[in-house]
């Protein structure tokens, strides 16, 4: 199976927006007297750049109820990418936002290659084909999603604690997270893009698509040295966004001047909690990504964790 799409409810859609919630009082006048009643909540939908829609992708299908075409080993460790994905979409399609996403795709190995060249080319398609390492082929497959209809991307293994959208202002066509600093030369900070969301056609996505296919083909020498042998999407996505934005990356709100479609961008942080930060329980793991949270520091919220308790880089205790 190359292609999971879900529609979890049969529920009028009501658009890419946002719910805002105003109080008002009603009042009636009875001869000349005003009696007021009751407050009431009143609700506006803001329209939002990026569609209510979650993207995953994975080399087998994780939502299928068995994938017999994979080998019995790769099953089993698909069980807790199944789970937490699960536990994804139903945080979102029980957000205490409207509407709540109902919108999920997932895509395979084969579903990737198809949409990578319905999105760009069939010569990044065959790059991908043959591109041996599993997190690399994920980081061109979830641009080629977010190119052609956008939505919110998460990692199988992103240990999501609230929906994304609390905090990224409606307005924003491109958002993702400033990683945690790295050691060594290969500093500034790239995008840690284990969350990355997206109006279709986004420049930033279709840039990083290009990038892509230079680096295979090898003719872009700055993109060979900063990125060796390796298609990294987190430096691919930081290149594309500082080029777009004309300025360095920072945490919070930033506007593209003289852009109008796609004028607005929101970028979270990847952090070790500080004592000022929110007090939410800990991991109970170990590993260096154990404990490191995804949060908005401007509205002093936590997202998630980089990773969830069993994956290959935080195992239980």
């Amino acid at each position: 199976m190359s292609l999971l799409q879900i529609n979890l409810s049969p529920e009028k859609r009501l658009g890419e927006s946002v719910q805002r919630k105003r109080s008002v009082t009603d009042s009636t006048g009875i001869n000349g007297t005003t009696v007021n009643f009751k407050k009431q909540s009143v609700i506006e939908y803001v329209a939002r750049s990026i569609p209510d829609r979650l993207v995953f992708n994975h080399k087998a299908q994780l939502l299928a109820t068995s994938s017999l075409d994979s080998p019995i080993i790769d099953q089993i460790l698909n069980v807790p990418l199944r789970e937490n994905v699960n536990k994804i979409i139903h945080l979102h399609r029980h957000s205490s936002l409207h509407p709540n996403i109902t919108d999920v795709e997932f895509l395979d190995d084969v579903g990737c290659s198809a949409a990578i060249e319905r999105a760009h080319s069939r010569d990044l398609a065959m790059f991908f084909n043959n591109e041996s390492t599993g997190m690399y082929k994920s980081d061109i497959c979830r641009l080629a999603q977010l190119a052609l209809k956008g939505g919110y991307y998460a990692d199988n293994d992103l240990d999501v604690l609230a929906d994304f959208r609390t905090v990224i202002p409606p307005e924003a066509s491109f958002a993702s997270v400033i990683a945690l600093p790295w050691k060594g030369p290969r500093n500034p900070n790239q995008i840690f893009q284990a969350f990355l969301a997206a109006a279709p056609h986004h420049p930033v996505i279709l840039s990083s698509l290009d990038k892509g296919l230079e680096f295979y083909k090898g003719g872009n020498k700055t993109l060979r040295k900063l990125l060796g042998n390796n298609v990294q999407g987190s430096a691919l996505v930081r290149v594309a966004y500082e080029e777009w934005l004309g300025n360095e990356m920072e945490p919070g709100l930033q506007e593209k001047l003289g852009e109008n479609k796609f004028k607005y961008s929101y970028l979270l942080e990847e952090a070790r909690l500080k004592a000022s930060d929110p007090k939410i329980q800990p991991q109970i793991g170990e590993g260096w990504n154990c404990n490191i949270a995804v949060l908005d520091r401007s509205q002093h919220k936590v997202l998630a964790w980089s990773h969830i308790v069993g994956s290959h880089s935080c195992l239980p205790k």
